[in-house]
């Protein structure tokens, strides 16, 4: 392993932790490299810095201006689109990619520097050629899978992919799970409590995802209510569920999910008008709880 890929991994391993980057930063100094660590030096620092709201402006003032000169040369040496990416804290992130094709890129990207990555999941190939089962266990075993914040689908992935991928025990930077029209039902929801990465989930959307074959979203939304995995939301999205009054009173019931999340409720079965001001007290924020109901 070389030097580079030592202290990538090391990022990675530990994202919140800014040591690494910093040390990294004096590693790329020492080989020439003066102006990239400059700049992870300053995005630290204005993220950072207890200092001024004035002086954390003029440090971001600058990073910008470090990035006009050199940023599409740093991209091009991941071999990416000079408009593609958001530097945070010294390096890439919000990247996008399909699954079938990041195992691809990975290794170009992640022997250069500590991107991190959003992967759309898609249950073919380009050359419409299913995915299979054991590609998604093959996936599942890549350790560059440390890169990704946030997952999403738009329906196609299916419930048995999923579950197969949150087996994954290198999914550890997850924040984000984005599904829309996708039936994962209670056994993808069990799928991301049981998951043996230790991830912190932040967001997590489930629009028109909870019920299963029978139609029944109830054990699901038990998972959800029930589960220290949801601890750490900061926004829970349920719409196109169908929840019922019962699913309501489940979550409220939670002693797990917390009070301050911010919870998406459209277009759902249950008596809004009945439920809005415990919802709204429960989770501290109003709901956006426009269930369709006359």
């Amino acid at each position: 392993m070389s030097e580079r890929t030592a202290f990538i991994n090391a990022i990675l391993d530990n994202p919140t932790d800014d040591t690494a980057r910093l040390v990294f930063a004096d590693w790329l100094e020492e080989r020439g490299e003066r102006e990239r660590a400059e700049f992870i030096r300053l995005q630290i620092e204005a993220d950072k810095s207890p200092t001024s709201e004035h002086h954390r402006n003029a440090l971001r003032a600058r990073t910008t201006g470090v990035e006009a000169v050199h940023g599409a040369t740093w991209r091009a040496a991941v071999g990416i689109d000079q408009r593609r990416g958001v530097y945070e804290c010294g390096f890439l992130t919000k990247l996008e990619f399909l699954s079938t094709l990041f195992p691809i890129l990975a290794e170009a990207l992640l022997t250069v520097e500590p991107v991190t990555v959003t992967i759309h999941l898609v249950g073919q190939h380009e050359d419409d050629s299913a995915v299979t089962l054991e590609e998604i266990d093959e996936f599942a075993s890549d350790p560059y899978l440390r890169a990704v914040t946030k997952i999403s689908s738009q329906g196609g992935f299916g419930r048995e992919r999923f579950v197969r991928l949150m087996k994954s025990p290198y999914l550890i930077n997850l924040r984000e799970i984005d599904i829309f029209q996708e039936p994962l039902g209670a056994d993808g929801i069990e799928a991301v409590v049981n998951a043996p990465a230790s991830f912190k989930l932040e967001s997590l959307t489930l629009n028109e995802a909870l019920q299963d074959d029978s139609g029944d979203e109830g054990r699901a939304v038990e998972l959800l209510a029930t589960s220290p995995r949801f601890a750490s939301l900061k926004a829970l999205g349920l719409m196109f569920n169908e929840l019922t009054d019962e699913s309501i009173r489940v979550l409220l019931a939670s002693k797990t999910l917390p009070r301050t999340m911010r919870i998406e409720l459209e277009d759902n079965a249950y008596d809004e008008e009945e439920f809005a001001e415990s919802l709204a007290a429960r989770f501290g924020v109003e709901s956006d709880g426009d269930s369709g109901d006359e």
